[in-house]
This record gives C-alpha cells, structure tokens and sequence, in this order.
C-alpha cells in the first residue's frame, strides 16, 4: 500500500473495527462486565519519556493517531455503555511465539541460521515487555475494582538502547559478529526513546513486570531452538 491507503486502512482497524467491536458487545445481551482494549505506548509519540497517561499524545504515524483516536472514541461513549472499558497502553511486547516481521525473533531466526543481520546503529532506546507479563497485566485490568474507564500504561519503565539489545542477544547466541550495526538507515520520524511509567499501573492493578529482559530473551531464544530442533527432527 502506498499513498493515502495505510491512513484508510489504520483508522479502519482501529476506529471502525473498535465501533464495530463495542457495537457487538452492547447487542450481545451478555453479561459483559468489562472490555479491556489495547492500545500502545506509541501513541505518545514525540512527547516527553518517560510517558506518563496525563499527558498530551503527539503521534507519529498514522497507525498510532487512529489508536489515539480509538482510545479517546471509547473514553466518550463510556457514560452511555452498559459495561466498564478500560484501555491498556503497553509498550513493545516480545517472547514466544512472535512474527519474524519484528526484530528479536527476526534477529534470533537469522543468528540461528548463521546469516548475517543488518540493522540500524540502534541509537533508539525501547521499553521491552515480555509477553508473559502483559498476559498478567491484561487479566489483572479485567478484574481490578478501580479500573474501569481508564487510560493504564503497561511497560517496564526501563528503555535501553536497540543496539544493547541486539549485542546482547548475539553474545548469548555466541553470534555478536554477525550483527551488521549500521547497514540500515534508521526509520524516518522514529521515537527516539519510548518508556512508560507504569506506577498508576501498580496503583490500580497491583501489577508490575517480573521478566527481567536477559531471562525474558533466553527464554524466547530457547523456544526458538526447539522450535528449529523439533522441525529438523520431522
């Protein structure tokens, strides 16, 4: 797609797909008490890191303005639905399981594989989560007393560089070499440093992550081994 086409398409997932989601919840007749709907942490944009959920969104795409706009649709309509709706912004998410289309499996497939991996120089500091943890947080934001009606960041709060990421999957590959820093030019209009506050997180939810990232990537690259293992031996 190019042009005009991904703008259409982003706010037809994301505006006209949640009207068509709560459309049906509210038909449905069932006894929904709450919608937990995911945003993400892009949605803030070019603001000030780390984000926290008062301030103000300065996307920077036109995916994460319709999420911006999905987020703000359903704060208005909360007075007239007949269920609570809470909405959880996390922040990049990684572990099992995940496309290649991203860059820890893409960069553990390749490392696997022995394949040189070309990348950016990796300047971008990214807040990481693992999957196993936004998993708690989503189950806590359904149950919680005080939840409904609000806007929760969902992040480990600590951002390190792309770069760091990448050495550190290499070396715990024993790969480092094969990672190609700098081949890529970096992505145009690309946040710089995306971290959340999570503390009206823990206020609400009692929720915190637990994965540290090195557990959290030796567990993904471990499942990416077996995965491979288990394909070989068939």
């Amino acid at each position: 797609m190019s042009g005009w086409a991904p703008i259409r398409e982003a706010f037809r997932v994301n505006v006209d797909g949640l009207i068509n989601l709560v459309e049906a919840a509210c038909a449905s007749g069932a006894p929904i008490r709450r919608l937990v709907r995911l945003g993400g942490l892009e949605e803030y944009g070019s603001g000030p890191s780390p984000f926290v959920e008062t301030q103000r969104e300065m996307p920077r795409s036109a995916y994460s303005a319709s999420q911006v706009a999905g987020t703000h649709l359903l704060e208005a309509l909360q007075p007239t639905l007949p269920f609570e709706a809470v909405t959880l912004r996390p922040t990049l998410i990684y572990g099992s399981g995940q496309s290649t289309d991203f860059m820890i499996p893409a960069l553990i497939e390749a490392l696997l594989a022995e394949r040189p991996f070309p990348l950016s120089e990796g300047r971008q500091r990214r807040d990481m989560l693992h999957i196993d943890d936004l998993v708690t947080a989503i189950l806590a934001a359904s149950t919680a007393d005080n939840a409904g009606g609000e806007v929760i960041n969902i992040a480990s709060g600590k951002a390190p560089m792309v770069r760091t990421i990448a050495l550190t999957i290499g070396r715990m590959m024993g790969r480092p070499h094969l990672l190609r820093l700098g081949e890529l030019p970096d992505r145009p209009n690309d946040i710089v440093d995306l971290r959340g506050d999570a503390s009206k997180a823990e206020r609400l939810l009692a929720w915190r992550p637990t994965i540290s990232l090195v557990r959290g990537l030796a567990q993904t690259i471990e499942w990416h081994r077996s995965r491979i293992s288990a394909g070989c031996a068939a």
